[in-house]
């Protein structure tokens, strides 16, 4: 068997390794924007820590992933969306 070569095959000529002076893909981050009320309302200290400390062991516990939450809003989802 004689081998002759690469070929000038797309898929030999643009290989990754021939693409390293290419920039990279840009990767798209996540974002979040805090309205103006929530700043004013957590530098006036006019937030209900109890609330707070309440919310965040629901979550922690799964609640809000449970059968009957996620059917509650669903159910609101029909409502508001009129499906």
């Amino acid at each position: 068997m004689e081998i002759k070569g690469v070929s000038n095959n797309s898929f030999f000529v643009n290989s990754p390794k021939s693409m390293k002076g290419e920039p990279a893909a840009t990767v798209q981050r996540d974002k979040i924007e805090i309205s103006t009320e929530a700043r004013e309302k957590v530098v006036g200290g006019d937030i209900d820590q109890d609330r707070v400390n309440e919310l965040r062991e629901k979550i922690s516990s799964g609640f809000y992933n449970s059968e009957a939450v996620l059917n509650k809003v669903a159910e609101k989802l029909i409502v508001d969306l009129k499906l």
